[in-house]
């Protein structure tokens, strides 16, 4: 696999849900539609990834509603705006789709918190979302492993206080 621009790895956690009808099980078969190939397919139009793990096996015809998947991918780039307080949680899809809003794709904001997410299918408003991420990204410093390692006391401090009390805020 081949490094990152900064030679490091980023392992990713991905919970996916998906319909098993016309997948012939999760692992890689020559000539076939797998689940893992579907995955393999779209996340090398994103980097490099290496080998796919996940918690439990799928048969065919088989759906999940909540399959971890892990993998370590090289390529992948954070970048931080320093500028703004962003909230919202945003994405296009295939140039077309889009969803904004301030939910957290987890259960707590299912359960516990009042918020909303709007989804569009409009290619112009996922250009206009498109043209806003862009914006963003200029504005943004990378974020590297080794300048995370040498961030100071005071940052470190103030991340393990927010742990524990980040469930009830």
């Amino acid at each position: 696999m081949q490094g990152a621009p900064d030679g490091e790895l980023v392992r990713l956690k991905l919970t996916i849900e998906y319909d098993g009808t016309d997948f012939r099980g999760w692992a890689r078969q020559p000539g076939e539609r797998t689940v893992e190939g579907e995955l393999r397919r779209a996340l090398s139009e994103l980097y490099s990834a290496g080998e796919l793990v996940v918690a439990g096996r799928t048969d065919t015809g088989v759906h999940a509603l909540a399959n971890v998947v892990s993998v370590e991918a090289s390529g992948v780039a954070i970048y931080e705006l320093e500028s703004a307080f962003l909230h919202s949680k945003s994405i296009v899809v295939d140039g077309i789709w889009s969803s904004i809003g301030s939910t957290n794709f987890d259960w707590r904001s299912f359960v516990h918190n009042d918020e909303i997410s709007v989804c569009v299918i409009d290619e112009g408003f996922a250009r206009q979302m498109n043209q806003a991420f862009a914006a963003d990204l200029a504005d943004s410093q990378k974020v590297t492993l080794a300048g995370w390692k040498k961030r100071g006391f005071a940052e470190r401090f103030k991340e393990m206080m927010w742990l524990p009390i980040q469930y009830w805020l």
